[in-house]
């Protein structure tokens, strides 16, 4: 198994590549290839075409949820891509933050309003493949299931109420070392991500998570409980960016440093499992 990331907010010193605040990944399973999320705009793309990665080979598109800098380029694929894509209708859904003085609109609704058409109704997680699982409907279970304040969402009524992002997909793969856990945000909560994965795969040996966990609006004190709950799964490599945040990434360094490998993600990142 292959990941490689298009598109991150990080980027290491290389010509050709960009960087954006978003992500994107590449994946190859077996004789598959997969596209897990697409940033905010054409990066993704641009990224791949520098690396010499065919999109059009992908056999899914998956998008983790209805925020611009996951969703955004939509726009961005070629029309055969998108009769492979899975997106939740939640998705479409207008998004934004308020900061109790103005919203920020930070949804796809307007700008990709043409794209609806593509929204399913995920409710429960399914094996894409033999091994692959789109894990979806994630529960929340425990006291680490408290999602950021400030997020809503705007019905077709025009009614306004907390985002609980229902449109949230996740993957696992299954490999010899056990499974890869892939989340765009982990905004129902990164354990409660790691459980379902868990649940719905039968498995419970997790060796790899690669995505973002939405730590850097967190306060420390919530960031080290977590941490501590996520060592009860013995994870050995953890890929984190984006929304984890690079005060969260430290302290998982801190505390589960010695246990795993803590990689701090960057745009050409390429993962072999």
């Amino acid at each position: 198994m292959k990941i490689i990331t298009l598109c991150e907010n990080r980027l290491e010193p290389c010509l050709g590549l960009k960087a954006s605040h978003g992500v994107s990944y590449y994946i190859e399973y077996n004789d598959n290839k997969y596209l897990y999320d697409l940033g905010q705009d054409s990066v993704f793309q641009d990224n791949a075409n520098f690396l010499g990665i065919d999109l059009n080979q992908c056999q899914n598109v998956i998008v983790s949820h209805g925020h611009v800098d996951h969703a955004g380029g939509l726009s961005e694929l070629d029309t055969v891509l998108h009769q492979r894509t899975l997106i939740d209708n939640h998705a479409f859904l207008e998004r934004f933050r308020y900061s109790g003085e103005k919203e920020m609109d930070i949804g796809i609704s307007r700008k990709l309003d043409k794209f609806k058409s593509l929204g399913q109704d995920i409710i429960e997680s399914f094996e894409i493949e033999k091994g692959v699982w789109c894990i979806a409907g994630v529960e929340l279970l425990n006291q680490f299931s408290q999602m950021e304040k400030g997020l809503y969402i705007r019905d077709e009524n025009g009614s306004v109420m907390e985002d609980l992002f229902l449109d949230e997909l996740n993957l696992a793969f299954e490999t010899d070392d056990g499974l890869v856990v892939m989340s765009g945000c982990s905004h129902r909560g990164v354990i409660n991500v790691l459980q379902q994965a868990q649940k719905v795969t039968g498995i419970e040996k997790i060796h790899t998570f690669v995505g973002g966990m939405h730590l850097n609006f967190a306060s420390e004190a919530d960031t080290r409980l977590i941490f501590e709950e996520l060592r009860k799964f013995g994870v050995k490599k953890y890929v984190v960016g984006h929304c984890t945040g690079w005060k969260a990434i430290a302290i998982l360094q801190q505390m589960l440093g010695e246990e795993a490998e803590i990689i701090y993600n960057y745009v050409g990142y390429e993962l072999i499992c």
